[in-house]
């Protein structure tokens, strides 16, 4: 604490001239006053290492058994391929136990942790693909392996006829964390009992379905706390219509409430055989939406562009007027085949994502002419200097990057140098399997997208994890 001592001067009484008294006073006001000042006491402190984690979600769910018993139960369906790398040093994996699942089950959410170190640079990374072809699940997911958090907001999936979206909660610490749910829908939040106070163990996995929560919902988001622990949250989507599958996702978290959400990667794939099933029964939805929600009172003013990649591309503009605490799906239209991002400025904080479907025109190996999937692009949180990211192994692997500002920007991407002009997006080829460095783009949004004939998915890319910084503490 600073302390000042103020000195001040005493006139005495006595036989003094009136003139003396007067230019005394004036001298004292003229004099600097003594002061006594300490400097604050300080220390500064460099927090130990600690370990690095993620999770990778575990394999797409279904829930019951392949004979249709204990419908409460989630059953893995198969197990993901899981693809993991750190610069440097090794890492350890562990099965977390799946509290709602049915016994003896694998495909469990899977814990990556590297060792505590305090080498600057080191990151961790890793993803997971899977393609499902069993029953009503058809459709290719894959997702990164995330890092835990305290919040987190999902934008994705509908608990309409045909519509399964599950809940994903994992937590990877030694105690339980509690958790606690605010579910979304065009009729603004959800009211129902249960969605608070979820108890997700430790070490452990937990599954909800939320159809128990809000039937026939069609447009879904969600903001996950958790108290005790940071957990990972992912949304599972898998759509029938009428007796055909048609898709499954896994859907991870988007960004916080942001006055601008940066979508990059959007991949829109057999657009002609898309939009050939859209007057089919309950095909209705197949066409490309995105989904924003508005937390808070205000209306949002907001302004969509679609940004393509590659000249032979048209791009889009448009304005919108959203209302407030609720969730709107907005079509989005004239899109042909290729990759776009897109940029959502907004007057207030909004949530957002895409979804987008693909139609197999041919068949291909085991998947037939007029097959569906459908994939959900999340809002990416800008990065930093560096990125290291895991190319999931499932096919058609790209690495998008988009460069939403008033610059150019040169990007080391795996030592080649890549170019992404101002208000553009570029693809760059990756190897599936591969883990690549990313560094000099400062500012700028990635994503992974994977895509085949009827299937489609995508992933965001995040910063590397900083090492722990040097703390000054201050004692009063």
């Amino acid at each position: 604490m600073r302390k000042r001592v103020v000195v001040t001067s005493r006139i005495v009484a006595g036989v003094i001239g009136v003139a003396v008294a007067g230019a005394t006073i004036a001298a004292s006001a003229l004099l600097p006053l003594p002061t006594l000042q300490g400097a604050p006491q300080s220390v500064t402190v460099t927090p130990e290492p600690a370990a690095k984690q993620l999770i990778c979600p575990g394999a797409v769910l279904q829930l019951g058994d392949s004979g249709g018993q204990n419908a409460s139960d989630a059953t893995p369906i198969g197990q993901p391929v899981l693809s993991i790398a750190a610069t440097s040093g090794g890492f350890d994996t562990t099965s977390l136990r799946q509290q709602d699942a049915a016994p003896d089950s694998a495909g469990a959410a899977t814990l990556v942790t590297a060792p505590a170190t305090s080498e600057a640079g080191v990151g961790i990374a890793g993803a997971q693909y899977q393609s499902v072809d069993r029953g009503d699940y058809r459709g290719l997911a894959a997702a990164a392996c995330a890092q835990p958090s305290s919040d987190v907001w999902l934008v994705g999936g509908s608990t309409a006829v045909g519509r399964t979206t599950l809940l994903t909660l994992a937590n990877p610490g030694a105690v339980d964390s509690t958790v606690a749910v605010e579910l979304f829908s065009s009729d603004g939040v959800v009211e129902a009992s249960g969605l608070t106070g979820i108890i997700v163990p430790a070490r452990a996995q937990r599954v909800v379905s939320l159809a128990g929560f809000g039937p026939g919902l069609t447009s879904l988001a969600l903001h996950v706390t958790s108290r005790g622990g940071p957990v990972t949250a992912n949304l599972q989507e898998a759509i029938v219509r009428g007796i055909e599958p048609s898709g499954v996702d896994v859907i991870g978290a988007t960004t916080a409430p942001n006055t601008r959400s940066v979508i990059p990667g959007v991949v829109v794939l057999e657009a002609e055989e898309v939009a050939g099933r859209l007057g089919e029964d309950a095909f209705d939805d197949l066409g490309a939406v995105l989904r924003v929600f508005v937390p808070g009172d205000a209306a949002a003013q907001v302004t969509v562009r679609v940004i393509p990649e590659g000249d032979a591309l048209t791009g889009a503009s448009f304005d919108l007027v959203l209302d407030p605490g609720v969730v709107t799906d907005v079509p989005v239209e004239g899109l042909v085949d290729g990759s776009y991002s897109v940029v959502v400025d907004s007057s207030v904080p909004v949530v957002a994502a895409i979804r987008v479907s693909t139609v197999a025109a041919n068949r291909v190996g085991s998947v037939p002419a007029g097959a569906s999937d459908v994939a959900w692009f999340a809002a990416a949180s800008a990065l930093s200097d560096a990125a290291y990211v895991t190319i999931a192994s499932g096919p058609g692997a790209s690495l998008h990057l988009v460069n939403p500002g008033d610059a150019a920007a040169t990007v080391d991407v795996g030592g080649v140098s890549v170019l992404v002009p101002a208000a553009a997006s570029v693809a760059v080829a990756v190897t599936e399997g591969d883990s690549v460095s990313i560094s000099g783009a400062n500012g700028l949004y990635a994503s992974v997208s994977l895509q085949a004939p009827g299937s489609l998915a995508s992933y965001l890319v995040t910063s590397a994890a900083s090492s722990e910084q040097p703390v000054t503490l201050y004692r009063g």
